[in-house]
């Protein structure tokens, strides 16, 4: 905090950051995501590119708890967007595999199964390609499960249109 107060823009910067860090790791989400968001303004002030991706990665680990995620989905949605633009912008394609697995995860928790097989997919395929088998076997994992829930409302949807027919 005292960091924060003495601190040029780039001070105050790497402060929002530690500050976000230290709260989500004691679980006070909310703070952490404020923090990381104030973090996200300094970098823009300071058209640090590399910066905001720092910030918008951070935000997404927040979003990383569930319930908090839950809570704001369009906006993490929003944040790991940009922060796949940012990715992609900096060639960072680890950042841009975890960007599809974090809107894959998003998009299957808002049902939204089409969109979210097609983000694992890409996930997959980036992690093959950096050799990051971890990544490699949870996307391949998501990918199933979003297809067969993608699958199932489909086959679904029919039984009930044939009844109603």
């Amino acid at each position: 905090m005292k960091h924060k107060e003495i601190a040029d823009v780039a001070g105050k910067f790497l402060a929002h950051i530690n500050l976000g860090i230290i709260y989500n790791s004691v679980g006070d989400y909310e703070k952490s995501s404020i923090n990381h968001q104030f973090a996200l303004r300094y970098a823009i002030q300071m058209s640090s590119v590399a910066g905001q991706s720092v910030a918008i990665g951070n935000l997404g680990k927040v979003g990383g708890n569930k319930v908090y995620a839950q809570m704001n989905q369009d906006k993490m949605q929003m944040f790991v967007e940009r922060y796949l633009e940012l990715s992609n912008e900096l060639k960072y394609r680890k950042g841009e595999s975890g960007a599809y697995m974090q809107l894959g995860e998003i998009l299957t928790q808002k049902g939204d199964y089409d969109s979210s097989t097609k983000h694992f997919y890409r996930a997959m395929k980036i992690s093959e390609e950096t050799a990051d088998g971890d990544t490699k076997e949870q996307a391949k994992v998501n990918f199933g499960m979003a297809n067969a829930s993608l699958k199932w409302n489909n086959h679904i949807t029919n039984i009930l249109q044939q009844i109603e027919d």
